[in-house]
């Protein structure tokens, strides 16, 4: 990985050159397509913050909206080491309370930064609403709607995990059995009805925007968009634990693809990672930032 100095001086030397802006904007779009969220999230976070800044001075809210969440997507990731610490002090065997002032002083110091964290990204996705309605192009408006089902899949799994450890832990581990989650008594058993409320909104959420997505990606007839976007329905509806919805959009996805004969590598890699997962839960291993719509 390479050092953030260099990355730093890789970016100012875009942020300040002599380029046009719309070259600007390609070189920090093309500088993000190749980081990966789970190990470069604070500089895909500052490339993608001036990328907003430049789109947004040269009049193109469009460019800026999908700026805002691919910074979305890469902040709401950091928050998963911080639930994975949160869940190690609290979720040790025959836990009854933390062995140290130190440890409960950390955990309320995690938590903090985790509401830090995903307000952070919920106000960046508010900001990349209304840049794109300045200039709603299709194929724009369709990308962010894709990129904001990702975010709050992965918000989904993070709150739900969240609730588990926050929760007594001897009834996180009875419900985290694979029975339990088969039969849908995970949550059930235990999270509190306002929990589980606020997991359904989410979980709406997400697939309110995947679904928006396909229907725009559809009017644009950009098949392999559409597609992609199915298997992200898949995957999300695996998270969920719906094994019949997840197969249906998966599989669904596969016919498109053989209907209107799209043999691309990413669209086969992406159908066997996800039919190869296990019955029960979810195995989301990040992938690299995927181009932005310059337009409609």
């Amino acid at each position: 990985m390479e050092s953030n100095d260099k990355f730093e001086h890789k970016l100012k030397g875009i942020t300040d050159s002599g380029m046009s802006p719309d070259e600007k904007i390609n070189a920090l779009n093309d500088l993000i397509a190749g980081l990966n969220s789970l190990h470069h999230g604070a500089e895909i976070c500052r490339a993608s913050e001036m990328g907003a800044i430049i789109a947004g001075n040269a009049d193109r809210p469009e460019m800026a909206a999908q700026f805002c969440v691919m910074r979305a997507k890469a902040e709401i990731a950091e928050a998963g080491a911080l639930i994975g610490e949160m869940k190690n002090l609290k979720m040790a065997i025959d836990w009854f309370g933390f062995g140290l002032e130190s440890e409960k002083n950390r955990y309320s110091e995690l938590d903090t930064k985790l509401n830090i964290i995903w307000n952070t990204t919920q106000a960046i996705i508010d900001t990349s609403y209304k840049f794109i309605k300045k200039k709603p192009y299709v194929g724009a408006v369709a990308y962010c709607q894709r990129t904001v089902g990702e975010i709050y899949g992965q918000f989904y799994l993070q709150l739900k995990l969240h609730y588990f450890v926050t929760g007594q832990p001897w009834r996180a581990r009875v419900g985290n059995y694979k029975l339990s989650r088969w039969l849908g008594f995970d949550d059930l058993f235990i999270m509190s009805k306002k929990s589980r409320a606020h997991l359904r909104s989410v979980k709406k959420d997400c697939l309110k925007s995947l679904h928006q997505a396909i229907s725009l990606f559809r009017q644009e007839k950009a098949r392999a968009y559409s597609i992609e976007t199915y298997f992200d329905l898949a995957l999300e509806h695996h998270s969920f634990n719906d094994l019949l919805s997840g197969k249906f959009y998966l599989w669904w996805g596969w016919l498109l693809m053989k209907r209107y004969k799209i043999d691309e590598p990413r669209l086969q890699a992406s159908f066997e990672s996800i039919r190869q997962l296990p019955l029960i839960g979810s195995d989301r291993n990040d992938t690299p930032f995927g181009q932005p719509h310059p337009q409609s």
